[in-house]
């Protein structure tokens, strides 16, 4: 519901040199991600601005005080050496 904190749990292990990448939408925007440091971006209309929180040990990704304009689909990538993970959420907001 509208005002809820909402956690993307990836439930995947995070490992040292892991490179972590949230996307937003249709189009993929890059709302957060974690490199050498973690970064959050307001996305589109910064519609995320101070909203993101990201926790670098399990990868997850938190909206705090979700509203309609976040639903849609999140994409997390996860760059392992050669390897690329990708896990997906839908989110709806009412």
């Amino acid at each position: 519901p509208t005002g809820d904190d909402v956690t993307l749990n990836p439930d995947t292990e995070i490992q040292t040199g892991d490179e972590i990448q949230w996307l937003f939408g249709a189009e993929d925007t890059l709302i957060a991600k974690i490199k050498k440091e973690m970064t959050t971006y307001d996305g589109p209309g910064e519609i995320f601005k101070n909203r993101l929180k990201l926790d670098k040990m399990t990868g997850s990704l938190t909206i705090k005080l979700i509203k309609t304009q976040h639903t849609g689909l999140y994409t997390l990538k996860i760059r392992r050496g050669r390897e690329t993970l990708y896990k997906k959420f839908q989110v709806s907001v009412y």
